[in-house]
């Protein structure tokens, strides 16, 4: 029974530290837990240049994605991220590396620019094979300016 329980303990932890893929499948009649897991080494942040601009006035957005793993890693797409089209991301929002070698960081700059006033949301997503990772999110917040745009 006390081999069990650790099973269970086990699981629950390997389940709030990685990413668990659709296969989960748990039997609950005799505790038996089959999974893949996709264990990603890498952390990913995101940095805003203001909290707050006008329409039309640009901010810029770093994502820096960080490899903690003891081994180089890749390839790692890393895209920005806004929860509306009132946010233009200039340039490409999709930006790619082939190799973050172990202990290293690699960065990504985007302006971004307000098309209407409101309260966005930004944040940048890495994948990493079948993982993917959020860095937190940023809220920025755009002010009206008649006559301005992106």
């Amino acid at each position: 029974m006390i081999w069990l329980r650790s099973r269970r303990w086990v699981a629950a932890g390997l389940a709030a530290c990685v990413a668990v893929l659709p296969s989960l499948v748990v039997a609950a009649d005799n505790a038996i837990i089959n999974a893949t897991v996709t264990v990603a080494p890498i952390v990913v942040t995101v940095s805003i240049s203001a909290t707050q601009a006008a329409v039309g006035e640009r901010v810029q957005a770093r994502a820096t994605v960080t490899n903690l793993g003891p081994s180089a890693v890749g390839p790692i797409e890393l895209t920005l991220r806004a929860n509306s089209d009132g946010i233009r991301i200039q340039g490409d929002a999709l930006k790619t590396t082939r190799r973050l070698a172990a202990g290293k960081e690699w960065g990504v700059s985007w302006n971004v620019c307000g098309r209407v006033a409101g309260a966005f949301v930004l944040l940048a997503t890495a994948r990493l094979g079948q993982a993917s990772i959020d860095s937190e999110a940023h809220v920025l917040t755009v002010t009206s300016r008649p006559g301005h745009t992106c």
